[in-house]
């Protein structure tokens, strides 16, 4: 059976991916990769629910998300960088590039998953393929928000701003990206939380 529904508030849909994992199953191998890939996965999986978000689905090292806010968005794609560069086979530290975006989404449920669709979570995969080793990428809109502000003021990260033109949309997208600083390492704790957020339908 399925459930369609608008999710009644704004969400922070997060897209990442492993950046190089093409190279690295051919230097590490097979095996040994795909372990690498599900411990990221894994470690993921943690901080996103610790930054009251959860983790829709996997397609391979790709990890789509949603939060309640932008601000703990930012918080765990930052954090999702910094927790993977110990694994690093061949001593190359991994690295995540990452993209988000703010807004109205479309829920799909069925028994045990649930599914978002909309322009919010189309802008966010596109933004995603914008960002390079190290960075996260986000609507101008959504980086002007003070609580998003104090996030980069926190990690100490400087931000370009680019105007890009994605498949999709007719009009250009005004986008912020948050530039890796490879002198600055995670702040805070990560704590897990009991059980991870899922928005509700009205």
């Amino acid at each position: 059976m399925l459930d369609i529904a608008i999710v009644p508030e704004p969400s922070a849909v997060l897209f990442t991916d492993l950046v190089d994992s093409t190279l690295m199953y051919s230097k590490a191998g097979d095996a040994a990769a795909f372990r690498i890939v599900e411990e990221h996965v894994s470690r993921v999986r943690r901080i996103a629910e610790a930054r009251q978000g959860a983790v829709v689905k996997t397609l391979g090292d790709s990890v789509m998300a949603v939060f309640r806010s932008p601000a703990r968005c930012l918080e765990a794609a930052l954090e999702m960088d910094t927790a993977v560069r110990d694994l690093a086979p061949g001593g190359v530290p991994l690295r995540v590039r990452a993209g988000f975006a703010f807004g109205p989404c479309i829920a799909l449920r069925t028994p045990g998953s649930t599914d978002y669709f909309g322009t919010t979570v189309n802008l966010a995969a596109r933004l995603e393929a914008r960002a390079r080793s190290g960075e996260v990428t986000m609507p101008a809109s959504v980086a002007s928000r003070d609580d998003v502000r104090g996030v980069l003021r926190a990690w100490g990260r400087s931000t370009s701003h680019v105007t890009i033109y994605a498949r999709g949309f007719e009009s250009s997208i005004d986008v912020v990206r948050v530039l890796e600083n490879p002198n600055r390492t995670a702040i805070g704790a990560v704590v897990a939380i009991p059980r991870p957020w899922i928005p509700k339908s009205a």
